[in-house]
């Protein structure tokens, strides 16, 4: 391979043939949703999710910290993407290729999904959970969550507060690892050095064996275990729905704005957990 061979987003065909597929099916929601999110007053600019990725239909969600510069329009690509114009997303490309993990089995997301270029702050973390709860109720198929970084870790930690069955419910798999860049990966010391790129390839060769396992999982639920989940399902959209209108009630300041959402975005994850429990 090249020096730069996963940066395709370099190369304006491949730029162009993104920006022709930007409402795709497989990643039309998804980027209806960012649409959203851009529309939010005082927040700012989010990228799209690149439709050489898979969208609603991805079974991997990966999560950084924040948008990079090259996923800007002006300079970059517009979009969150493994082949863009820069070295973290280059040695995501390479690490997931090398474990047999395709782009399409991989929705890209952030944290805090606003630009802001710069270490989201903890009400920045908290305002980012809702738009990740809303993506993961937008992903059905989802097994498996790349926390990418202290930051991701930090984000998912809050969020699992707040709904702490969801990794059960959902049945996730959560792999944290060192941010894909090469300033989270360097240190004065070669041996933690090493034992730091050991780790990243270790995890991702979980999130490939993850999704292995997960295949040959399917089918394996009885009408009866579909029933009772479903019953226990609606249960939790009960749960979830005044728990959200409560936390609405009660959301102080800035964070009100905040609480709007989680509310739909809580409603509807249980939703999704419902729907996708139907189709197994």
């Amino acid at each position: 391979m090249g020096r730069d061979a996963h940066k395709r987003m370099r190369d304006p065909r491949f730029r162009r043939q993104q920006e022709r597929e930007t409402y795709a099916p497989h990643v039309r929601a998804v980027n209806e949703f960012v649409d959203e999110l851009r529309a939010e007053p005082g927040r700012g600019w989010v990228p799209y999710i690149a439709p050489w990725h898979g969208g609603t239909e991805a079974r991997v969600l990966s999560v950084l910290s924040d948008p990079g510069k090259k996923t800007r329009r002006k300079g970059g690509s517009g979009f969150l993407c493994i082949e863009n114009d820069d070295e973290s997303a280059k040695r995501q490309a390479e690490l997931f290729a090398k474990v047999g993990v395709s782009p399409r089995d991989i929705t890209p997301w952030n944290a805090y999904p606003w630009y802001i270029d710069a270490t989201p702050t903890s009400e920045q973390l908290l305002l980012g959970i809702p738009p990740l709860l809303r993506l993961i109720a937008l992903m059905p198929n989802l097994r498996v969550v790349l926390l990418q970084g202290n930051t991701a870790q930090d984000s998912w930690d809050r969020l699992v507060t707040q709904e702490p069955r969801l990794v059960r419910e959902r049945g996730l798999v959560v792999v944290p690892t060192y941010h894909p860049s090469p300033k989270a990966m360097w240190h004065p010391d070669p041996a933690e050095r090493q034992r730091r790129e050991e780790d990243r390839r270790a995890k991702y060769g979980e999130v490939s064996d993850a999704l292995r396992t997960a295949g040959d999982a399917v089918g394996g639920h009885d009408a009866a275990d579909a029933s009772a989940e479903a019953e226990a399902g609606w249960t939790r959209l009960r749960r979830v729905r005044d728990a959200a209108a409560e936390r609405l009630r009660d959301a102080p300041g800035t964070l009100t704005k905040a609480a709007v959402p989680a509310a739909g975005a809580a409603i509807a994850l249980a939703a999704a957990a419902l729907v996708r429990r139907g189709r197994r």
